[in-house]
């Protein structure tokens, strides 16, 4: 048992803990420093654990494996850093990895279950773990990876269950917890099939793809509560794997034509949006097939070619793009709002001279909503009434009817409220 506290300082050539078959050992820093100028080994032959604490700092300079010759290894970063070097969790044994409560773990790549034999286990829970390269969740072996509780991975290409023999399983879980990939696959390399490979994406975590997400046969992908996020209009290839979209958002990053798009993967050919499920284009949308939105969420930057939207129910967001109600305008010079549905826009609104906005039961909001034609508002059937909402309401000419108005109402010389 080797203790490092209170602002000592160690350096070591390498370091190997519990060496021997049927040995123990180990480490602990707690508010110090321990500088490894070589390669370090966890779990040698015997049990091994790494405890860093407290503002405790490690650094390996070339790359350590936690876990060896049918070997268990630990390491827990609880508030404190480990720059860990190349690192494998599980090379031919059993390797565990916590980060938690702010620790932040940097190495050059990440490797969990390398051998067939072997096993490797992370959990990042509110801490953060930064990969320069690959992020590999099952080699050869068995990898397990959990984000949660605001936890944050980082790589630039991952896969999950990559060879032949491998099970990788990543959850993604909780707000703020974030896996951000250059590359993702899923059960398999970029270019062939491996192992069994499971991502989970649930309870408000959220998955970044920067380039493309290969998924194979061997692979499924769910998104229950979360946020698949690409920045590629073009980013998924689906080579027979599994998708299992319940709820969340499925957001692209870019501008995207839909019918060129990815999109089918998670809505269907036809692109519905359904309840619980939210396509989010930061920039623009284009139209160019039909999609029906019957419950879902759909934001756009901007929209090009809105006649090809049947708007059923759900909501409607424009994010980044004022919306005229015009003869030339998005939707035409009518546009209305059912009780089963709602539109949202970021910026503003305004109704032309030539311009009515009918809201029947159902909700329309803008930052401002400059009326210079016809606002004309009534219940729904069942009684709901239609609401207006936003920052402010503009009125230069009628505004008529029963509803709600959750906006500072502003009424010129030349508005009519009736």
């Amino acid at each position: 048992i080797l203790n490092i506290n209170s602002g000592s300082t160690v350096s070591s050539e390498g370091a190997m803990i519990g060496a021997e078959s049927g040995s123990t050992g180990s480490v602990v820093v707690n508010d110090a420093m321990w500088t490894c100028n070589s390669s370090m080994v966890i779990g040698v032959a015997g049990s091994a654990e790494l405890e860093i604490a407290n503002g405790g700092a490690v650094s390996t300079q070339v790359g350590t494996i936690v876990g060896f010759l049918g070997a268990e290894g630990m390491v827990t970063v609880n508030n404190s850093t480990w720059d860990a070097g190349s690192l494998t969790l599980g090379s031919s044994g059993s390797g565990t990895l916590s980060i938690n409560n702010g620790g932040h773990v940097t190495s050059s790549e990440g490797v969990l279950g390398s051998d067939s034999s072997a096993t490797g286990q992370v959990t990042v829970d509110g801490g953060v773990w930064t990969n320069d390269g690959r992020l590999l969740v099952g080699r050869f072996g068995r990898g397990t990876l959990l984000i949660d509780n605001g936890g944050e991975v980082s790589n630039s290409y991952g896969a999950v269950g990559e060879g032949m023999s491998a099970y990788g399983e990543v959850t993604v879980r909780g707000a703020g917890s974030v896996w951000t990939n250059t590359n993702l696959c899923i059960g398999g390399t970029p270019d062939s099939a491996g192992g069994i490979g499971q991502l989970t994406i649930s309870n408000g975590g959220t998955v970044n793809v920067t380039d493309e997400l290969v998924l194979w046969y061997t692979g499924t992908l769910t998104v229950n509560g979360g946020t698949i996020r690409f920045s590629a209009p073009a980013p998924v290839f689906n080579n027979g794997g599994i998708v299992n979209y319940y709820s969340g958002t499925v957001e692209f990053d870019c501008d995207l034509a839909l019918a060129s798009s990815d999109v089918s993967t998670f809505f269907g050919w036809s692109t519905n949006i359904t309840a619980m499920k939210h396509l989010s284009i930061t920039g623009e949308a284009v139209l160019d097939g039909l999609v029906t939105l019957s419950g879902g969420t759909f934001s756009a930057g901007s929209l090009v070619n809105a006649a090809m939207l049947q708007f059923d129910s759900g909501t409607l967001n424009l994010t980044d793009a004022d919306l005229s109600i015009s003869l030339d305008g998005l939707f035409g010079r009518t546009l209305e709002v059912t009780s089963l549905q709602s539109i949202a826009v970021t910026n503003n609104a305004t109704v032309d001279p030539t311009g009515l906005l009918l809201i029947n039961g159902g909700a329309f909001s803008a930052s401002t909503t400059i009326n210079r034609g016809e606002i004309r508002m009534s219940d729904a059937a069942s009684g709901s009434p239609g609401l207006l909402a936003g920052s402010a309401v503009n009125n230069e000419g009628l505004l008529s009817g029963n509803g709600r108005i959750s906006a500072n109402l502003h009424n010129s010389p030349t508005g009519l409220v009736d």
